[in-house]
């Protein structure tokens, strides 16, 4: 993979980009393919997640890291990525945020989604 999800504050920008990396190495490979070799049941609930219109449940986060081949490192980033994307608090986002800085080894310049 050659796009860097250390660069993302958000998973489902991050799933696009990486949706986007697979389909232009093979123009056969779908949203649908990708949702069934993830073994979600029904591919237009990962497309709504890839538009960041539902949040990525927890359970397909070790599938996600293992059909785009994250290293361990990679793999804490998107989880606790996806914990932030739901944070609704100031403090859980800020949490968040400051985890992500730790996983990724350096400060993020980003603005929290929580005013």
């Amino acid at each position: 993979m050659t796009i860097s999800i250390y660069r993302y504050t958000s998973p489902s920008l991050f799933l696009q980009d990486a949706w986007g990396e697979r389909k232009s190495r093979d123009k056969s490979f779908t949203i649908r393919a990708w949702a069934f070799e993830l073994g979600m049941c029904s591919y237009g609930t990962f497309h709504q997640i890839i538009l960041g219109k539902r949040s990525l449940p927890k359970k397909y986060i070790h599938a996600v890291c293992k059909s785009l081949n994250l290293n361990i490192r990679e793999s804490l980033y998107l989880e606790v990525l996806v914990d932030y994307s739901k944070s609704q608090t100031r403090e859980s986002s800020e949490y968040y945020l400051n985890l992500l800085q730790e996983v990724s080894g350096n400060s993020m310049q980003t603005t929290s989604y929580l005013a």
